[in-house]
C-alpha cells in the first residue's frame, strides 16, 4: 500500500478530526468490505483513510458510502 497524499477535507468520528488520505494498493483490493455484503467495490486501486497505514481503508464507493450516512459517533462524516 503507497501512500499518495493528504485530501483537502477530515473524517470525523466520536468527537476527533482525522486527516483523510489517499492510498494506492498494487493488485490487492484492500478495502474493509470487501468480499461483504455491502456491495461490489471500485475497482480504480485507490482507497482512503486516515493518513495512518495502521487503519482501516475503503474503495471510493464504500469510503463515501460511510460518510453520507455517517453520523460521527457509530460511523465517520467529512469536515472541512
Amino acid at each position: 500500500m503507497k501512500f499518495i497524499k493528504l485530501m483537502p477535507f477530515e473524517a470525523e468520528l466520536d468527537g476527533d478530526k482525522l486527516p483523510c488520505g489517499l492510498w494506492q494498493s498494487g493488485d490487492q483490493n484492500s478495502c474493509e468490505f470487501f468480499n461483504q455484503k455491502a456491495g461490489a467495490c471500485d475497482n480504480s486501486g485507490y482507497f482512503y483513510g486516515t493518513d495512518n497505514d495502521l487503519e482501516p481503508k475503503f474503495c471510493a464507493r464504500h469510503f463515501y458510502q460511510l460518510a453520507v450516512s455517517g453520523d460521527g459517533k457509530g460511523n465517520y462524516q467529512l469536515t472541512s
